[in-house]
């Protein structure tokens, strides 16, 4: 099922097409923050934050991201370019990790394009966001990769990994906590389980605790105290998180992706050979579905614009929390009991990498946004992508539709047409944004906020608040035509 194609081939149209979507998306929010005077004064004092309200927890040790999110708001050219690039790298990792196949290239195009409307909203649709969260997972996915691969434990390579450990620290304090245990992991694996280290990895052990050392010495962490960032105080508060909202994040809300891996799973136990399991399992994930159809419908109806759910009934809550836990133990479960050790391992790796993705999430009590489990999402959809992976190679390798290039190149076609139609409403709505942007009452201060919302508000981050647009910014990019837009 290995596709046909050179990597080239397939990925020099993904980069145009992230280089074109990232040209019609809306900013919002923090983005026009960083743009103006405010994130001037923070690239001109080491981000150190003065003790006012308006900085909120703006004042931190992200200096990549910081300097990224100035810059690419700034630069419409370099913001497409970084846009573009990161993409590709994710989609290139997501991959080769799935093994180079048809189902990992078309599973990380439609597992990002469609993504989950927060995490769209949030991560994909938001400056801020995704020069936050996308850099630190190309990271995390690249040392991942380099220990999956054989290779030789060259200079080179040792510096290089050093290096991109490094970077990868100076985006999200999560991330660099994640990053940080998730090289400490493998690095004990390694020592105890296949009595030798790569050298490589020491090397990027270092990179990440320097880089960890130079976020955690920034002063703003010391030098105020305020309830943008706040740790909960017990045991019942962590459970009171998880039941309310954490569990919501970390796998109710990825209802597209949770429905593919109970499709997959029924699909797994049908082949089994044993009747007994085959009914149980397979009706309790008929079940499971119709369960998850059920639970979207409802907790759409309370969520508000930053997807805090709002009157959930706490039976409701109690009762998700165990379903959606159980779910995720159930892949566990049956990795270990059906899949060979090859797709045994991959599996229970990204199940575990997920679930540490979220886990400083336990001990914190604010911020808590849904944009902080982009990398648990990922992780979820490698598990769907080495499921699907086994389930045709296994069962379905005697059809000629995965493996002929002209199937391959139809079903091809059928993937770039879902993403065009997601980039089709990026670009409706940047066409709305630019009329209702041009109203001359609204940019000179005559009328207080916009009064037109674009026509897919859930492609827009925070749902297309109108308060979130700042004239000034767009009578700064007045002045300038079509051509200089993309130098300012």
């Amino acid at each position: 099922m290995k596709l046909q194609l050179k990597t080239p081939l397939l990925f020099i149209p993904v980069f145009i097409y992230f280089f074109i979507f990232r040209y019609f998306l809306i900013l919002g929010g923090d983005d026009f923050f960083w743009w103006g005077e405010h994130g001037q004064y923070l690239l001109t004092h080491n981000f150190v934050a003065p003790n006012l309200p308006i900085y909120g927890g703006s004042g931190n040790g992200r200096y990549l991201g910081n300097l990224l999110e100035i810059f690419t708001t700034r630069h419409l050219l370099l913001a497409m370019l970084v846009y573009a690039s990161c993409c590709t790298m994710l989609l290139l990792l997501i991959y080769k990790l799935g093994d180079c196949t048809l189902i990992s290239f078309i599973g990380g195009i439609l597992g990002t394009t469609l993504l989950p409307t927060g995490l769209f909203t949030d991560v994909l649709a938001w400056n801020a966001g995704f020069v936050n969260y996308v850099p630190p997972m190309i990271t995390i996915l690249w040392l991942l990769y380099l220990n999956y691969q054989p290779h030789h434990d060259n200079f080179l390579l040792c510096w290089l990994t050093l290096l991109i450990m490094l970077v990868g620290q100076l985006f999200l304090e999560s991330m660099t906590l994640l990053q940080l245990f998730f090289i400490i992991v493998i690095i004990g694996w390694q020592k105890f389980q296949q009595k030798h280290v790569y050298r490589f990895n020491i090397y990027g052990l270092a990179g990440a605790l320097i880089g960890a050392a130079i976020m955690a010495a920034h002063p703003s962490y010391y030098l105020h105290t305020n309830n943008y960032r706040q740790l909960v105080t017990s045991f019942n508060q962590i459970i009171h998180n998880y039941i309310y909202q954490t569990h919501f994040y970390f796998l109710t809300f990825n209802i597209g992706l949770n429905l593919v891996l109970a499709l997959l799973v029924l699909g797994l136990l049908w082949h089994s050979t044993n009747l007994m399991v085959r009914v149980v399992i397979s009706g309790l994930t008929v079940i499971f579905i119709g369960y998850l159809i059920y639970i979207s419908n409802y907790i759409q109806q309370r969520i508000n614009d930053i997807f805090i759910i709002q009157n959930l009934p706490r039976q409701i809550a109690i009762i998700d929390s165990i379903v959606m836990t159980g779910f995720w133990l159930l892949i566990l479960i049956i990795a270990l009991l059906f899949l060979p050790n090859s797709y045994r391992y991959k599996i229970i790796t990204f199940q575990l990498a997920g679930f540490l993705s979220i886990a400083p999430f336990f001990i914190i009590n604010n911020p808590l946004r849904i944009r902080e489990y982009f990398c648990n999402y990922i992780f979820m959809l490698l598990t769907a992508i080495t499921l699907a992976n086994y389930l045709i190679s296994t069962y379905l390798s005697s059809q000629r539709i995965f493996s002929k290039p002209r199937y391959q190149c139809i079903i091809l076609l059928i993937t770039a047409a879902l993403a065009l139609h997601t980039l089709t409403i990026m670009s409706t709505n940047h066409y709305v944004n630019e009329i209702r942007t041009s109203n001359s009452a609204w940019l000179s201060g005559q009328q207080s906020q916009l009064r037109q919302h674009v026509p897919f508000r859930n492609y827009v981050k925070g749902f297309d608040r109108l308060i979130d647009q700042h004239p000034q910014y767009y009578r700064f990019r007045q002045q300038f035509n079509f051509i200089e837009k993309f130098w300012r």
